[in-house]
């Protein structure tokens, strides 16, 4: 299985654009709907749709589809790298304003947290903790 896992590591890495597609959906808020092709791996393609609006909110939304009938062997856990200038604030949606494990649900409340950028940072890989 961990094999498996290794090929998907540095999947996103080798991704090409395949289409980027534009429109406005709001007086104050665009859309860009990129297609970024076959990943190198599991015979997926990654869409994500970056909607940005006039306040400077920015909404990140990704999906992946698989070609062909036969089911993945695996499906890996997927996350999102990029980079935020540090003066700006993050609000997310979850449990609790730092991060938590799945099996300490009781340990913090769901809810809609904002924190400076500088505090999202963390030693390690962010995949590890699930929930942030």
């Amino acid at each position: 299985m961990a094999a498996l896992l290794f090929d998907w590591e540095d999947a996103g890495e080798n991704r090409a654009v395949a289409s980027v597609e534009t429109e406005r959906v709001a007086p104050q808020a665009v859309r860009a709907a990129v297609e970024e092709g076959t990943l190198p791996v599991g015979e997926s393609t990654l869409f994500t749709n970056y909607t940005v609006y006039g306040s400077g909110a920015v909404r990140v939304e990704s999906r992946t589809e698989r070609e062909g009938e036969e089911p993945p062997p695996i499906v890996p856990l997927m996350g999102m790298q990029m980079v935020i200038p540090s003066t700006f604030q993050v609000t997310r949606y979850g449990r609790s304003p730092q991060e938590t494990h799945a099996d300490r649900k009781t340990g913090a409340a769901v809810g809609r947290y904002t924190a400076d950028v500088d505090s999202f940072v963390t030693p390690y890989r962010p995949f590890l903790i699930r929930s942030r």
